[in-house]
């Protein structure tokens, strides 16, 4: 990744046949299928000039921002870093985008689909386990190991009478489709509009005309949530433990602000953190970033809490002690990495922790 006083210089193909840079920036001169380097130049003493980031298979967009990160692209096809964990991401993060979007509606409806199995094809090392003696300091939560989702598939079943799981269902799945295709694309737009956006797909493909105003009372739903039965007992024993809280969610300022509001735990987070804040979602590492620079702390201080298994996969490629709360008895996913344990409740966590405190 760049690192300080370094910039992109150059995007520039690689030629057939020969390892050499090629040419400069703008000349396309016989470029292999699929291979653009990107070069940095650094503006600190002994550098030692232009320094290959990685190669892409797009110029388009790639590095619109001269300080963006390689691993925002889903199209890398090599990648040099200094930090292993994140360049562990970066290889395999397609492998994840085809095999989490066939069960990331079944994760938030609370069934898996029928016949849902994979055969895991690891590319490349998992991540090294956090050291034995290492001490959780902070716990980062995803919203839905918080607030329980399903009222919102409730209402959708209310309002469309028969119709409302396969609402749901399309809905949640592009939902989740939207954020990593706008990540991948460098085409960021907030977690409200990508959930606005995946609602009108839902509809028009199942031929539904909900009208202005059920919209907007789904859309509303997620401004209403309530947290699960063991939330308040969970976090006070945590805060009791001298364990710092923190949300680390895609979910906006405003989603976490009236989420938090309306399920009553105001005061209990040191941190909201809405990875809005880096204009990027999960399981882009500059959203697992987030609470590193919030806490202070290293990766090995924070356990990141998640609902999703796609989301502790992300998790743990990132780096992060991690807890799976399964609340709905899913199958983990096929993706090389596993969560460091799993629970179906808060009360689990909070043994987690405390044994690691």
């Amino acid at each position: 990744m760049p690192r300080d006083g370094e910039e992109v210089a150059q995007i520039v193909p690689v030629e057939h046949g020969s390892g050499a840079r090629g040419a400069a920036a703008g000349e396309r001169s016989a470029p292999c299928k699929g291979a653009w380097r990107v070069y940095v130049d650094g503006g600190s003493p002994g550098n030692g000039g232009p320094r290959m980031l990685c190669r892409v298979r797009s110029r388009t967009r790639a590095f619109a921002h001269p300080r963006t990160r390689a691993l925002a692209l889903s199209r890398v096809a090599w990648f040099t870093s200094d930090d292993p964990m994140e360049a562990g991401m970066l290889t395999n993060r397609r492998e994840f985008l085809h095999r989490v979007t066939g069960t990331a509606a079944a994760g938030f409806l609370g069934s898996a689909p029928a016949g849902t199995a994979s055969c895991a094809a690891q590319h490349g090392p998992a991540p090294p386990r956090p050291a034995a003696g290492s001490k959780i300091k902070a716990v980062a939560f995803d919203a839905f190991p918080i607030f329980d989702p399903r009222p919102i598939a409730a209402l959708a079943e209310e309002l469309c009478p028969g119709k409302g799981a396969s609402l749901s269902e399309a809905w949640r799945t592009r939902q989740f489709e939207y954020t990593w295709l706008r990540v991948a694309s460098g085409e960021y737009a907030d977690f409200w509009q990508v959930t606005s956006d995946a609602l009108v797909f839902a509809e028009r493909a199942l031929a539904l005309d909900l009208g202005e105003e059920k919209r907007a009372r789904l859309l509303g739903a997620y401004l209403d949530l309530r947290a699960w039965p063991d939330v308040l007992p969970a976090l006070r024993a945590l805060r009791d433990a001298g364990i710092r809280l923190s949300f680390l969610s895609n979910f906006t300022p405003r989603m976490l602000g009236a989420a938090i509001e309306s399920s009553g735990l105001g005061g209990l987070f040191e941190h909201v953190l809405s990875t809005d804040g880096a204009r990027t979602y999960k399981p882009d590492p500059r959203a697992y970033r987030m609470a590193l620079d919030a806490f202070g702390l290293t990766r090995e201080e924070i356990a990141f809490v998640a609902f999703a298994g796609w989301d502790a996969a992300g998790a743990r490629w990132f780096g992060y002690p991690t807890f799976w709360v399964n609340r709905l008895g899913l199958p983990a996913e096929e993706l090389g990495v596993s969560a460091d344990a799993t629970g179906a409740s808060l009360s689990d966590l909070v043994e987690f922790v405390k044994e690691r405190a």
